[in-house]
């Protein structure tokens, strides 16, 4: 175990090998000796005719049958994949490596090892008969940086070859609970519903799912890929089988009875607490069933979605139709990447290494990974394969210049994202379509040995002035006013640029929820923030986050909106111009009467809140307002790009010749495409990546400026640094 003094002498492994063959058992002979062409065969070429052979050798251990107190004893044996050896795969939390136990292994040497493993062992162990077993930090010499890599790429196969796998969770819970034997006696057709009315019954089960465990980046694929699941507890055993029919049970109860805006019910309580939004493990049925189709599945069904079946070659994805499933499904790369930012890890290279053995779209090409790369390079590397993975630059609303920079990955270009958590804003993740339909390009145009990245596009426009506080929620209203009338300067379109900012505060939010984004009318829009900036001049140190209430039931229902107007007008000496032209009494008559005014305005306040504790507000030099990543380094002056095939806008630094990627962005008026109305690229669609791969050609074509589109833009290729 790393950072655990170990005297045992480890018999060598032959090392673990996958190696890519034609289906006819030959090993391709058309492969290139060059090696960045052989990289670009493996990231682009359909793999349909070929398939993965995997050889190597593990240990096992044989857990030698004793009572619970008795001492650990064991042998270590090396077995190899041709052998198909027999065993069961432990899955636990190592815990804390300070705090050991010895076990006995091989007749007389002693063997430091964990206490959760040393618990493990104990509660698995047989009585009567030896458990033969893989477990990951004896198995694995852990020391041996070389044997680890060797290893890891081989976790697929040792949990998918395993009998079962034995999962160890440490939490007490009693047999003759009622809460235990009725999880035990579920049954598992998916379509039942047979845990009862009671949120409350269930309640004994919640620190068993709200361990630790399931947060755990490698617990992810030691869960999908076994072919069965026993869950060993203090005092019970679980069959896989049960505990996945409650936690989907329960995630329909839960998830069903969500609403943005209301109090959670007892049900939403429970799921909240057993924590489903944290991890896909905590909803294990769900998972294993995507890997197992290879496709998305509906959560509360089960049903898969073949539309989104894996096409033969990658150049044939459609980013438009898989739209936001490829950022937001954790069976594709871009997916799994983001969701393992938010798992734990002990190495955050693993965020790579346990990503690519968890993916569909990813093709193992057989080389090992290596524990000896810096983090950068690890990083560096998997942002290589995602345009190809994307076929688009979906990946790029991810990356970002920070305030504070991370220094475990310095060397990381500007354009390939930092998987280190915490992730970007989640609204930049919405099913934006900035770029419209227009595609990255029709063949691999980048060339990134010297970290460059080459992409085609437009400047839109440049940023004025920015809000610095990184949490826009903290910052008063008043510094969120001053910026906005600023960048108006006039009170000739009061309504409208109030009605812009409105829908700029909201619209990241609605998006994120999976709301339109004209859930408020355009009234209702300018009055909700009409009110919001009379407040602010009155009350300079007021802040959006003040404003929200404890629970948008119960807030304030004594005041309606029109006895808010009333107040507010009493004080209408102290606006601005361009609010002293706004008549909130007009604008409150004109909205149907069957609105909740005072309600709608605290779902307005809630999501303008929700945008801005993640977000940053801007000014742009065409008038326009931005929101930008709430971490990111924006400046006056940057440029906001529109950058084909890429969902969001992207402000980007000039770097002479190049430029770095600083943040993703929020235009309200854009987001839908409405900037590269009428823009053409001049591809040739005849030009697929089978050509290019024929003919060699990996870097972007001579290709002069040209104007188009209805904007008259001006369309180049720009390089990413």
């Amino acid at each position: 175990m790393e950072g655990m003094h170990c005297s045992y002498h480890y018999t060598p492994l032959r090392e673990g090998t996958r190696r890519i063959y034609k289906n006819d058992g030959s090993f391709p002979p058309e492969l290139p000796e060059d090696e960045d062409i052989d990289d670009t065969l493996f990231l682009t070429a359909s793999t349909r005719n070929y398939h993965m052979v995997t050889t190597g050798d593990i240990r096992v251990l044989s857990l030698l049958p004793g009572l619970f107190d008795d001492p650990l004893r064991c042998q270590l044996t090396v077995k190899s994949f041709e052998q198909q050896p027999t065993y069961d795969a432990l899955s636990y939390m190592w815990g804390n490596p300070s705090d050991i136990r010895l076990i006995t292994v091989d007749n007389d040497q002693a063997f430091p090892v964990t206490v959760s493993l040393d618990n493990a062992l104990r509660h698995i162990r047989l009585q009567n008969k030896i458990r033969n077993l893989w477990v990951d930090a004896v198995s694995i010499n852990q020391s041996d940086i070389k044997e680890r890599s060797s290893q890891v790429p081989l976790m697929k196969e040792i949990y998918s070859r395993a009998r079962l796998a034995a999962v160890w969770i440490d939490v007490k819970l009693s047999p003759d609970n009622d809460c235990v034997r009725r999880l035990l006696s579920l049954k598992e057709d998916t379509v039942l519903d047979d845990i009862g009315d009671d949120p409350k019954f269930w309640e004994p089960l919640i620190p068993l799912l709200q361990n630790p465990y399931w947060e755990r980046l490698w617990v992810q694929q030691e869960l999908v890929f076994a072919p069965e699941l026993e869950f060993h507890c203090r005092g019970v055993t679980i069959p896989g089988e049960k505990l996945m029919a409650f936690q989907l049970q329960i995630f329909r109860k839960s998830s069903q009875r969500q609403a943005l805006f209301h109090i959670p019910d007892k049900w939403t309580v429970l799921g909240n607490q057993i924590g489903f939004n944290k991890t896909l493990s905590r909803n294990l049925g769900l998972w294993r069933e995507m890997l197992k189709h290879k496709v998305p599945v509906d959560p509360f069904t089960l049903t898969p979605d073949y539309s989104l079946q894996k096409p033969p070659a990658e150049w044939q994805l459609d980013p438009n139709k898989w739209g936001t499933a490829l950022s937001t499904c954790p069976i594709y790369l871009l997916g799994m990447l983001r969701y393992a930012q938010g798992l734990s890890v002990t190495d955050p290279r693993d965020r790579i290494n346990a990503s690519l053995n968890l993916v569909v779209d990813y093709e193992d090409d057989g080389f090992l990974i290596s524990y000896e790369t810096t983090l950068a390079e690890s990083y560096l590397g998997v942002a290589r394969l995602l345009p190809f993975k994307c076929n688009s630059l979906q990946f790029l609303p991810q990356a970002k210049l920070l305030q504070d920079p991370d220094e475990t990955v310095k060397g990381l270009p500007s354009w390939a994202p930092n998987w280190n958590p915490p992730g970007n804003a989640g609204y930049f993740w919405a099913p934006f379509r900035t770029a419209g339909g227009l595609p990255m390009y029709s063949y691999p145009f980048h060339d990134v040995r010297e970290g460059i990245f080459h992409a085609r596009g437009f400047l839109y426009s440049e940023l004025k002035q920015t809000l610095s506080q990184r949490d826009n929620s903290h910052t008063p209203l008043s510094a969120l006013a001053r910026l906005f009338f600023s960048a108006t300067k006039t009170s000739a379109y009061a309504e409208e640029n109030i009605q812009r900012l409105s829908h700029t505060l909201t619209g990241p939010a609605l998006a994120e929820c999976s709301l339109s984004l004209s859930y408020f009318s355009n009234m209702e829009a300018t009055l909700y923030m009409g009110i919001l900036l009379c407040y602010a001049s009155i009350t300079p140190g007021l802040r959006i986050r003040d404003l929200v209430p404890c629970n948008t039931e119960s807030y304030n229902h004594s005041q309606t909106i029109v006895t808010t107007i009333r107040t507010l007008q009493k004080f209408q000496n102290l606006y601005p111009s361009t609010l002293k032209t706004l008549d909130l009494d007009h604008l409150s008559s004109a909205i149907s009467a069957n609105v909740d005014q005072m309600q709608r305005f605290q779902h307005f306040i809630h999501l303008a809140t929700q945008t801005l504790s993640s977000g940053c507000l801007a000014s742009t030099s065409s008038g326009s307002l931005a929101i930008t990543e709430g971490r990111a380094a924006v400046e006056p002056d940057d440029e906001i790009w529109i950058l084909f095939g890429c969902p969001t806008p992207i402000v980007l630094r000039s770097n002479r010749p190049h430029f770095k990627v600083v943040s993703p962005a929020y235009i309200h008026d854009i987001m839908n495409g409405e900037a590269v109305e009428g823009v053409f690229t001049p591809d040739d669609p005849l030009v697929e990546w089978e050509t290019v791969l024929r003919k060699g050609e990996m870097g972007p074509r001579a290709e002069p400026p040209y104007i188009s589109g209805k904007g008259e833009w001006l369309v180049r290729i720009i390089s990413l640094c």
